[in-house]
């Protein structure tokens, strides 16, 4: 009976406990020293790192270590999207293979494949055991075979032993393994504990982010994810160690705002949008599509600008928060892909959060929802 209650009432503390609030810094090899200070600063207790793609040796993740300040942290040892889309860097130990070579290959248990993570396991072993809560994962992303999956379960529980073992497959469909954490990548995938949930491939800025975190609140972990976390930009493919486009003090403190609970109960749900012929959906297009930013040339009438798709153009545009109307934009030209600019007289911080902008054309209505402002970008 007495260790029937036990277990009951762990399991009971299991279920009942809040998920970890993490940031999935990727890229953390390229911007540590701004990582590091987040962490000296408690402003960040649990992060996600990708070994060996943007730094040698998990250099970056020995010095947060050190700090001793880090409580957790999902470790992936090897980068599928990059096994996936063919561009491995001369730095990555599996970059000869392709998804299906590499699947077979671990499956067979060839040396080369499976020394790579073993060590690079037992290299994750030596830095966090006894110092912080450990989540590894062999292979991010990945499009494995369920027996090669699970071949590298056996290997991480092999040489890793005080770290949970996690798997994470590209597929919302893929098959759960037993006895691990299940990780997802997304807004809404669908998950069971004990699961891991990040969204890293769909940016902060577009998601209601307190109906995200709410909904993983079952999960051991929930990741923030923006694209600057990985030093990229939309175009073409840049080798992850060459990247420049990491996150600026702005962009990362914005991010880290995310973090705190006190703040996301302060944001404000997106606005209701009534009389809308049509809205733009989050993540319109990068290049071509929606974006409103803090305007290059501080002036008169270019504090802010909202650029709109190649696709559409206006008669007048306002921005109307609560029924009324707080600003009207000017037509200040065309630009960046054909694209209409409309230039704001108001400074980001004069626009409250949650703001519309109406876009109208005759009866025509566009709207599209804005914030996190304090990003100063939302696309």
């Amino acid at each position: 009976m007495g260790r029937f209650f036990f277990a009951w009432f762990f399991l009971l503390a299991v279920k009942c406990q809040a998920a970890e609030l993490c940031l999935d810094t990727l890229g953390a090899g390229k911007y540590c020293d701004q990582l590091i200070a987040a962490v000296l600063a408690d402003k960040i207790t649990c992060i996600g790192y990708l070994v060996g793609t943007f730094d040698d040796d998990a250099q970056c993740l020995q010095r947060i270590v050190a700090t001793n300040k880090l409580k957790s942290a999902r470790i992936h040892l090897l980068n599928g999207p990059g096994l996936r889309n063919r561009a491995l860097g001369a730095y990555e130990p599996h970059r000869r293979h392709t998804v299906a070579t590499f699947s077979a290959a671990v499956e067979r248990g060839d040396k080369d494949v499976t020394t790579a993570i073993a060590e690079r396991a037992k290299k994750i072993e030596s830095i966090t055991k006894g110092k912080l809560r450990c989540l590894l994962s062999g292979v991010l992303e990945h499009d494995l075979s369920t027996k090669a999956a699970a071949k590298v379960v056996e290997i991480l529980r092999a040489n890793a032993p005080s770290c949970r073992v996690v798997n994470n497959p590209v597929s919302l469909r893929a098959a759960v393994l037993p006895n691990t954490i299940h990780e997802l990548h997304g807004e809404k995938p669908s998950l069971k504990a004990p699961c891991v949930v990040s969204l890293d491939g769909i940016r902060a800025v577009a998601v209601d982010m307190p109906a995200y975190l709410k909904r993983y609140q079952h999960c051991e972990q929930i990741f923030v994810w923006d694209q600057e976390l990985n030093c990229r930009v939309e175009g073409a493919f840049i080798d992850p160690r060459l990247r420049k486009a990491c996150p600026t003090k702005q962009q990362f403190d914005s991010l880290l705002s995310y973090l705190d609970p006190a703040n996301l109960k302060r944001t404000p749900a997106p606005q209701k949008i009534r009389g809308c012929s049509k809205v733009l959906k989050t993540q319109d297009g990068y290049r071509t599509g929606f974006v409103w930013k803090v305007g290059d040339h501080p002036r008169p009438g270019k504090q802010t600008v909202t650029i709109f798709p190649s696709s559409e153009r206006w008669d007048r545009v306002r921005f109307v928060a609560n029924g009324k109307i707080v600003d009207e934009p000017r037509f200040c030209g065309i630009a960046n892909e054909n694209r209409q600019h409309w230039c704001s007289n108001k400074l980001a911080r004069q626009l409250p959060e949650g703001v519309v902008v109406q876009a109208s054309k005759g009866r025509q209505i566009t709207c599209r929802v804005l914030t996190n402002l304090k990003s100063g970008r939302v696309d």
